[in-house]
């Protein structure tokens, strides 16, 4: 879905509209042409697509008063979206946002909404890579994380190092247990979703905190390390 902010003809323009894209980098704002995909193949996307499907049904058997409440924590916590802007959701939207990221990562749903605010950031502190044996892993700060709070790490493999504008790239590609130390081991989940890591490449990544009891997360920390 395109998000348009009206000037004297757009000022502002995110997403797709048939079959043109809007996007900025660094650069500024940017128009290209986009293809529309018949079908969702990859395992990544069937899996968060099923995971909201059946958070997003579950909705309906939650109490009408329960329903209120999250009606009501949607209101008191406007989300702020790719544009910048501030953005009520409705309670369903809340209920699925929140739950969905719990259940990707492995984590027991909520019925209820959060009480308290989302947890402080962590901050990568190193990354160590070796191609033999193969390894990568992230130190981060503070360590180990609090009681009940996770590390998510989204990642980028750039072959040239003069890309640097990578964050509409990134990918979720692991999730610690809570209260995990540091170092986060993400060798075999960015070859998954990258190919194998090599010496010569970028590795762009984004760190954010993860409240597994409530589905609140923290504002990212982003690096880059080049792997030699």
């Amino acid at each position: 879905m395109a998000i348009i902010i009206p000037g004297a003809m757009v000022s502002q323009a995110s997403g797709r509209i048939g079959g043109t894209i809007f996007s900025r980098n660094r650069g500024g704002a940017y128009v290209r042409n986009g293809s529309i995909p018949t079908t969702v193949t990859t395992p990544f996307a069937q899996l968060i697509k099923s995971t909201t499907a059946a958070i997003s049904k579950a909705w309906a058997g939650i109490d009408p008063e329960v329903q209120e409440q999250w009606r009501e924590w949607a209101t008191q916590n406007p989300v702020i979206n790719r544009l910048g802007q501030s953005r009520t959701l409705s309670g369903h939207q809340a209920f699925v946002q929140l739950n969905a990221r719990l259940v990707y990562a492995g984590f027991d749903a909520i019925g209820s909404p959060p009480i308290g605010g989302a947890p402080p950031p962590f901050a990568p502190s190193s990354v160590t890579f070796t191609d033999d044996p193969l390894a990568l892993t992230i130190a981060y700060t503070p360590t180990p994380a609090p009681t009940g709070v996770a590390v998510q790490c989204y990642a980028y493999l750039a072959n040239s190092p003069g890309v640097s504008y990578v964050r509409n790239r990134l990918a979720l590609v692991t999730t610690s247990a809570a209260a995990a130390a540091t170092p986060l081991d993400i060798y075999e989940d960015v070859e998954d979703r990258f190919g194998t890591p090599q010496a010569g490449q970028t590795l762009h990544i984004g760190l954010r905190a993860l409240d597994t009891t409530t589905g609140l997360v923290s504002s990212v920390f982003y690096a880059s390390e080049l792997l030699a």
